[in-house]
């Protein structure tokens, strides 16, 4: 098997939550990757896979790849995150949604919401706050923030509830239902494994969000039930 197809099967047994020590080891060697590095996928696989694996699988403790090797993956790789300094020119369907998502709730809850590329091997950033919350009275915060190993994780202040709004795109969800897959998925579950209540919107919520209740909703719902089992 050609290395760069290895790493994408221990990436995609990554995306099922399944992580081996000793595959890993295999798939982020330096000098294998780097012998692999002009391949079109095993520039986004390999980055993927050492970001959950430091997420997900923390008693890993190595080899993992340098950053030397990580910024040649990053400047051959097909598919770049995106810059949270956006305008509303030039932007696809699904970045024109999450600027109007941030929008809307900036508009009921002030300047907190902000955009911020919380995972690095995700394309698409997120809208993160913390929330406090006192009966149904919801009060929002700029939440504050660290860099672990490129991944930005919330730092505990005031009481405030660490939580990130993920909207999901067209490309989301298994035909015809609610079921989320792929990446979408995984996505969700770093996220509450990094010690954040997700609230998920879906593309086609956008019109819900005028309602004076709607949003007030979901976040309650996201940052009082019991987080489920990862």
């Amino acid at each position: 098997m050609y290395h760069q197809s290895f790493v994408t099967c221990v990436w995609c047994l990554a995306m099922a939550g399944m992580y081996s020590a000793d595959l890993i080891a295999v798939a982020l060697s330096e000098d294998m990757v780097r012998n692999s590095v002009k391949h079109q996928y095993i520039s986004y696989h390999a980055t993927a896979l050492q970001y959950s694996v430091r997420i997900e699988s923390p008693t890993y403790d190595g080899p993992f790849l340098g950053q030397q090797v990580l910024d040649s993956l990053y400047s051959t790789r097909h598919l770049t995150t995106r810059c949270p300094n956006w305008t509303m020119q030039d932007l696809s369907l699904q970045e024109k949604i999450i600027l109007k998502t941030l929008d809307c709730l900036q508009t009921k809850y002030g300047s907190a919401p902000v955009l911020r590329q919380l995972l690095p091997h995700f394309h698409y950033p997120d809208i993160v706050f913390g929330v406090q919350i006192a009966d149904t009275d919801i009060t929002l915060s700029q939440l504050e923030l660290c860099s672990e190993d490129g991944v930005l994780v919330p730092q505990s202040s005031s009481g405030a509830v660490p939580c990130a709004v993920v909207v999901h795109g067209l490309g989301a969800f298994s035909e015809g239902s609610q079921h989320l897959m792929g990446l979408a998925k995984v996505k969700v579950r770093q996220l509450r494994t990094l010690g954040f209540r997700v609230v998920e919107l879906s593309h086609f919520e956008l019109s819900c969000m005028s309602s004076d209740f709607y949003i007030q909703d979901k976040l309650l719902a996201a940052c009082t039930t019991s987080l489920p089992n990862l």
